[in-house]
């Protein structure tokens, strides 16, 4: 049922000529009641003020400010200073979960340990800011002030290759321990560790 505008208006007529609502009405509109009402609003505007300032106050000290506009995801990509934290506690946690492949006492566990070692090698100079497309192009760019036992590294990412190419390619415990060790000295070198 739609109603037609002359309709509204008689109906609303009819609501305002109901004694208990036009009674209601003017009981809200009256003087006395707003002049009792009137210390009520004030405090209520100096509430709200107050509360406004509040909020504002936690706005500004808290960090969803932070995490609204991105500035805490721009740290973390970014990996400055703190972010190298970050870099440094993935790092340990990679290496022990490395290390772990050499209780299992399977050769194909010791050549993937040497292949994680050196992803690793390359994700942290990538994060060091070494440029190149490869771990071979990076690892030429250090210096070996930089890392003590860079013609080691060399060998044992050699080593690495060798176990990508040949697939026959024999690696026992003793050799994956120095290779391994070989590793961390240079993650050492490099601050990781």
């Amino acid at each position: 049922m739609t109603l037609i505008p002359s309709e509204i208006k008689i109906l609303g007529e009819s609501i305002l000529s109901n004694p208990e609502v036009s009674d209601t009405i003017s009981f809200i509109l009256s003087p006395e009641l707003q002049e009792k009402l009137f210390l009520l609003k004030i405090i209520s505007f100096f509430v709200c003020f107050f509360l406004l300032i509040f909020i504002v106050y936690l706005l500004k000290n808290s960090s969803y400010r932070n995490w609204h506009y991105g500035d805490d995801m721009k740290e973390f990509l970014s990996f400055k200073p703190d972010g190298f934290k970050l870099i440094k506690e993935y790092c340990v946690s990679y290496w022990r979960n490395l290390i772990k492949k050499l209780e299992s006492g399977s050769e194909s566990e010791y050549k993937v340990a040497v292949v994680y070692a050196d992803y690793l090698l390359d994700y942290v100079l990538k994060e060091k800011g070494y440029e190149g497309k490869s771990l071979d192009e990076r690892l030429r760019q250090i210096a070996p002030a930089e890392i003590s036992n860079l013609d080691a590294l060399w060998d044992a990412h050699r080593t690495c290759d060798k176990i990508f190419h040949e697939p026959l390619y024999k690696l026992d415990l003793t050799e994956t321990k120095k290779i391994l060790a070989v590793y961390k000295k240079a993650f050492q070198d490099l601050g990781v560790f």
